[in-house]
C-alpha cells in the first residue's frame, strides 16, 4: 500500500510578492554576507538547499536565519497548526497566524525577507513511512519508478521461465523467480529515492521534539552523508548563554539527545562504550557525523500549580508529555531566549557545513552531476 501524498506549499511569492521577487536586490539584502565568508563561501550559501524538520520554538528561528543568509531553497516539515501557546517562542506565532499551518504562516513571512528563497512548506510528521521522500516527493517518485522499470524487463522472463517447469513444480518456482525479484526492485527503488533525495539537499537541521523521528533523520543522514544538525531539548532550560555545539557523543545534561545516543547504540549505528562511533565504515562512519546543539544547564521541572494551570493547552499542542525534555507547550517551560538561541546556533552549524564543504557551490555540483 501506497503512502499517503504529503501535502506540501510551495510559496514562492505570487501577486505583488511576485513583482516584489522580481525587483528585489538581492545582492543589496545579502552582499554584507560575502564581506564575511568571502567570494568562495558566499556562493556556497546562496546555492544552499537545507531542510528545517520541526518548525516550533527552535525550528522556526533556525529557519528564519537561514532565510536571512539568503540561501535558494528551504525544505519545512512540520504537521503542528499556530496556537496561542506557541507565541512565546515561535517567531511565526501571531495574532493573525493562530490556526495557520506552522509551514504554511512560515513560509509567508520568509517571502517576505528572501523574496528569492524558494520554500517548500510540507504539512507532515518526519516518521519512518515517509523519509527521506518527503524532502523531494517527485524527485523520489521517479527515481523509484526508474528502478522499479529497470528491473521490471527482467520479471516477466523469470517467471515465464518458471512456469515451463514441470507441473509439480511451476508454481513454486514461479513465486521464488517473482518474489526474489520484487524483493531487488523494492531494494532498488529505496536505493534511488534515498540517492535522488540526498541529491536535492545539503543539509538537514532536525529540529523536532519526537526520538523516533530524531532516529530516523540521523540513520539516514549518516547513511546518505548529508551533513545534519540535531537540536536537543530548549525546554525547562533559561540561560541562553549556556548553549553549545558538540559531537552527540559529548552531549550531556539532555534527556532527549541522551534518548537519541542510547537507541543509534542499541541500533549498531554508533558504538557502546564512551559514545565515541566505531572506526569508518559503510555502516558505521566516523566520529563527527551528528553535530548537536545544547545546553548543560540542569532542566528546571514545570512549577507544579503553572503545570496543572497549563493543562487547557493539550488539546490543542497535543497530549502532555512525560518529562521528555521537549518543546511541547504542555511539557516543560519555555523561553524565547533560550528556544531562539538553539535554532540560531543550529542554523550557524548548517552554515558552516555546507560552506566548509569541499567542491563547488551545491547547487552547481549538482547541475554538473
Amino acid at each position: 500500500m501506497n503512502a499517503p501524498e504529503p501535502r506540501l506549499g510551495d510559496a514562492r511569492p505570487a501577486g505583488a510578492f511576485a513583482a516584489a521577487a522580481d525587483e528585489a536586490d538581492l545582492e543589496r539584502r545579502f552582499g554584507a554576507l560575502r564581506r564575511l565568508y568571502g567570494e568562495a563561501g558566499y556562493a556556497k550559501l546562496r546555492s544552499a538547499r537545507i531542510a528545517v524538520v520541526g518548525v516550533g520554538g527552535v525550528g522556526s528561528w533556525a529557519a528564519e536565519a537561514l532565510a536571512r543568509s539568503g540561501v535558494a531553497e528551504l525544505v519545512l516539515v512540520d504537521l503542528d497548526h499556530v496556537a496561542e501557546s506557541n507565541i512565546n517562542r515561535q517567531v511565526q506565532a501571531l495574532t493573525q497566524t493562530l490556526g495557520q499551518a506552522k509551514v504554511q504562516a512560515l513560509a509567508e513571512r520568509i517571502a517576505l525577507i528572501h523574496p528569492g528563497c524558494r520554500v517548500r512548506a510540507v504539512e507532515e510528521f518526519a516518521e519512518a513511512g515517509n523519509w527521506p521522500a518527503l524532502l523531494a516527493p517527485g524527485l523520489a517518485r521517479t527515481a523509484a519508478a526508474g528502478a522499479t522499470g529497470a528491473t521490471g524487463a527482467t520479471v516477466v522472463p523469470d517467471a515465464q521461465e518458471a512456469t515451463e517447469a514441470t507441473e509439480a513444480t511451476e508454481a513454486t518456482e514461479a513465486t521464488e523467480a517473482t518474489g526474489a525479484t520484487g524483493a531487488t526492485v523494492a531494494t532498488e527503488a529505496t536505493e534511488a529515492t534515498e540517492a535522488a533525495c540526498a541529491a536535492a539537499i545539503d543539509a538537514v537541521i532536525d529540529a523536532c521534539d519526537d526520538v523516533r523521528a530524531k532516529e530516523v533523520l540521523a540513520r539516514w543522514c549518516l547513511r546518505a552523508k548529508v551533513p545534519c544538525v540535531i537540536a536537543g531539548a530548549a525546554g525547562g532550560k533559561r540561560r541562553p548563554e549556556a548553549v553549545e555545539v558538540a559531537d552527540l557523543a559529548e552531549v550531556t545534561h539532555d534527556p532527549l539527545l541522551a534518548a537519541l545516543r542510547q537507541r543509534l547504540r542499541r541500533a549498531g549505528v554508533i558504538a557502546r562504550g564512551d559514545g565515541r562511533q566505531a572506526p569508518r565504515t559503510a555502516a558505521r562512519p566516523a566520529r563527527g557525523g551528528l553535530t548537536c546543539v545544547f545546553s548543560r544547564e540542569p532542566v528546571a521541572a514545570p512549577v507544579p500549580a503553572v503545570a496543572a494551570a497549563g493543562a487547557g493547552d493539550a488539546p490543542a499542542c497535543g497530549p502532555a508529555p512525560a518529562s521528555d525534555g521537549s518543546l511541547n507547550c504542555a511539557g516543560y517551560g519555555s523561553s524565547v531566549m533560550v528556544t531562539a538561541t538553539f535554532g540560531f546556533v543550529a542554523a550557524a552549524a548548517a552554515v558552516s557545513r555546507v560552506i566548509d564543504s569541499p567542491g563547488p557551490p551545491p547547487g552547481r555540483a549538482r547541475e554538473s552531476a
